[in-house]
């Protein structure tokens, strides 16, 4: 299946303040976005992108979904390390969980839970 494509002027377009890190972040998807498990935090995305407030980079990272460059989803933790469940949004972690590190059911705990970006379907292209 291919993959659908949005230009780069397309997104630096609509956030001119934040171009050289929409290049940095366009050049790492493309470098190691087809690795399996790539992912990125939230926090990762901020020093990344170095955007001038939270708010920029939420209306930064909503339009990288909303073009599906990058696909929100929430990620359960173990306390030994480690992911245990991946998720599309927070309504959707249960309560309990197998952790096969521990080897047992254990209750889902918010400090457990984390979000995360993944590649999307569309690349960056220019």
């Amino acid at each position: 299946m291919s993959k659908c494509s949005v230009s780069l002027d397309t997104l630096t377009s609509e956030f001119p303040e934040h171009e050289l890190a929409l290049r940095q972040l366009a050049s790492l998807l493309r470098q190691k976005g087809q690795q399996d498990g790539f992912c990125l935090s939230i926090n990762r995305l901020y020093d990344l992108i170095e955007p001038q407030s939270t708010t920029t980079l939420l209306r930064i990272l909503e339009s990288l979904v909303d073009k599906d460059v990058l696909q929100r989803f929430v990620r359960v933790n173990s306390y030994n390390g480690g992911g245990i469940g991946d998720f599309a949004s927070i309504v959707d972690v249960p309560v309990e969980i197998f952790d096969a590190r521990m080897g047992c059911n254990v209750e889902v705990n918010l400090d457990q839970v984390e979000l995360l970006y993944k590649p999307g379907r569309t690349e960056i292209h220019g």
